[in-house]
């Protein structure tokens, strides 16, 4: 029940999460033909799906990840190179964290030991840039990326704040 009370007195939080889900997941299958690099990155995950040697230019992980998604959705390697559906699912997955990196912002802001207020600023400022909107409702790593170094950004600051076996933990 206190953790209730905690999370609801933080609504602008609550506002920001919602309002970034429904920009980044609102009609995430259009256009449902591929754009720009989504191209590149559904063929290296079937690739990887299908254990084709190929020369890779990034790192790997978010494309085995995209790779991983498809094969837990039970397609194939074909499909996830050029199945309408597959399109949709692996363009949840960035959406998703694209919509994550609102709230991640305002607690990092928080951790900084800011106001509420320019907190919410800054996760505004998040949500309602174009560049990370667009980005992460195709099938391209930068939200993902995003994601990934601020969530460790957030967890050195969590750590600096602990003592003890939490320090462990974190």
């Amino acid at each position: 029940m206190d953790r209730l009370k905690r999370l609801a007195k933080y609504p602008e939080l609550w506002i920001l999460s919602i309002g970034a889900l429904v920009t980044r997941l609102w009609q995430v299958g259009l256009p449902p033909s591929i754009v720009f690099d989504e191209l590149y990155f559904r063929q290296f995950a079937a690739n990887y799906l299908d254990g084709h040697y190929f020369f890779d230019i990034h790192p790997p992980l978010i494309k085995l990840l995209f790779a991983g998604i498809g094969s837990l959705a039970g397609f194939s390697p074909s499909e996830v190179a050029e199945s309408t559906d597959a399109t949709i699912l692996l363009r949840i997955f960035p959406a998703i964290a694209g919509a994550l990196l609102v709230p991640l912002i305002y607690i990092i802001i928080r951790q900084f030991g800011l106001g509420r207020r320019v907190a919410t600023l800054g996760a505004v400022l998040v949500l309602l840039d174009n560049a990370l909107l667009v980005e992460s409702r195709f099938i391209l790593m930068d939200s993902l990326l995003l994601i990934a170094g601020f969530g460790a950004l957030s967890c050195y600051l969590a750590l600096r704040r602990t003592a003890g076996w939490k320090r462990w933990i974190w």
